[in-house]
């Protein structure tokens, strides 16, 4: 059996699992703290978008390490 077919899969479910939770918390934590405090939404928003880029940063960055692996497997 290939097991670095399994670590791969595994990686890329692993990543994007981790991305999803992580962009469902910080979500979470916007919602509540614009329930909280309207006045500042503008700024929390901003906040937020900054960072969901740096958590799906992390899962392209994982998947774009997948594809080196299995190009040098390739070859």
């Amino acid at each position: 059996m290939n097991t670095l077919g399994i670590g791969m899969g595994l990686l890329v479910g692993l990543s994007v699992i981790g991305a999803a939770i992580g962009n469902a918390i910080v979500i979470m934590a916007t919602m509540k703290s614009i329930a909280r405090q309207p006045e500042l939404s503008g700024r929390l928003s901003s906040l937020m978008f900054i960072g969901l880029g740096a958590i799906d940063g992390v899962a392209i960055i994982a998947i774009m390490i997948i594809g080196i692996m299995l190009l040098n497997k390739l070859s």
